[in-house]
């Protein structure tokens, strides 16, 4: 099937759910002698052939509906029009809807043991990962049964905190050669602003670079409505010491008042070096903003 084929490809740790309670949950109708079964699968991305979440969901619609004679009616539910993420798999654990493509960082809040996934440089490589998913299948299905009425349909690699660069890395050594972010090597008694922040991987970096405040700010991801949450961000903090300060804010929302301190955000939406200042004198601005950067980016 050309569909199954584009999705073993796709490079994402992904993961199709199901609810224990499933068909039992799902809708019906009568026709004729038969109960036909209808079923919901919901996906926060939009509608399109290059959609990882989507091309998931029409496969396994195609399939549920081949396997059952047509006695199970799958229909897709894209762009979120069943609720964000974490609403969706709240109503998969409820039975309210039956299945779900979403990241696996989601379902981490009700079966932690699936964090090991997400390690960086848990896995040597991609045929790794494979053996271990395939290894540890039936007992993390029972886990995740256990914990949250849920059963994985399929799970897929890589992932979004996999380098992505355009030279082969092989070992740290060659990961140290890349140019993977563009911020000054010190940081010291500056200001930074990290807009979008998510887990905090600038944040933390910038502090590291001996940056005198850092303040983290986001507010799709923690707020609930994007594919993340907020736990990465406060595990990270605890395990480093951190002083990173978080304000969960919109963008648009920013301000002296809202950010603290003298930070000024105006239009800067994008990253903005320290070493771009120009010779109008000294800024109330923050010396460094991040904003939408995503977390690879090796050149």
């Amino acid at each position: 099937m050309k569909k199954a084929k584009i999705i073993v490809t796709l490079l994402s740790v992904l993961l199709l759910l199901i609810g224990v309670q499933g068909l039992w949950a799902a809708g019906t109708q009568e026709t004729g002698a038969e109960k036909v079964y209808e079923i919901k699968i919901g996906h926060a991305n939009i509608p399109a052939d290059n959609s990882a979440l989507h091309v998931t969901g029409m496969v396994f619609e195609e399939l549920v509906e081949e396997y059952s004679g047509g006695r199970i009616q799958a229909e897709i539910y894209p762009s979120g029009q069943l609720g964000s993420d974490a609403e969706m798999a709240d109503l998969v654990v409820s039975g309210a809807q039956e299945d779900l493509v979403t990241s696996l960082n989601l379902i981490t809040q009700y079966a932690p043991r699936f964090r090991a996934f997400l390690l960086p440089y848990m896995f040597e490589n991609n045929e790794n990962f494979r053996k271990a998913r395939t290894a540890l299948w039936d007992e993390f299905n029972d886990y995740l049964i256990e914990r949250a009425n849920m059963r994985l349909i399929t799970l897929w690699d890589s992932g979004y905190r996999h380098v992505m660069s355009t030279k082969p890395v092989y070992t740290l050594d060659d990961l140290k050669k890349l140019k993977q972010i563009r911020m000054p090597e010190s940081l010291e008694g500056r200001t930074v602003l990290d807009v979008g922040a998510w887990d905090g991987f600038f944040s933390f970096e910038a502090e590291r670079r001996g940056a005198a405040r850092v303040l983290a700010v986001d507010s799709y991801c923690w707020g609930g409505e994007g594919p993340g949450t907020k736990d990465g961000f406060n595990l990270a903090r605890r395990a480093l010491g951190s002083r990173v300060e978080d304000r969960e804010v919109e963008v648009l929302d920013l301000s002296p008042e809202t950010a603290g301190g003298s930070a000024r955000t105006g239009r800067e939406r994008h990253s903005r070096s320290v070493d771009s200042r120009d010779a109008r004198g000294p800024s109330r601005r923050p010396d460094a903003v991040h904003g939408g950067l995503s977390h690879g980016g090796a050149g």
